[in-house]
């Protein structure tokens, strides 16, 4: 699966898109339209370094890909 990747503008605004990708759900980000999904080896933050709505549960949840949290990224 091709998830949109753009260069980090710091107006990191993710949230949930409401649809999947390869099974899993897909967020993106505002401020830049970069997606993510929890088998990324990082994970989204906001722009004022919170955890975007979703994503902790995301990460903790079980099937494809869980348990794959990186780093925190933007």
């Amino acid at each position: 699966m091709a998830l949109v990747v753009h260069a980090c503008r710091s107006l990191c605004q993710w949230a949930p898109t409401g649809s999947t990708t390869g099974g899993l759900r897909l967020f993106a980000c505002a401020g830049c339209g970069s997606e993510w999904v929890r088998t990324e080896p990082w994970s989204p933050r906001q722009a004022d370094g919170s955890w975007p709505p979703g994503v902790r549960e995301e990460l903790a949840s079980s099937g494809p890909g869980a348990g794959a949290a990186g780093s925190a990224g933007s």
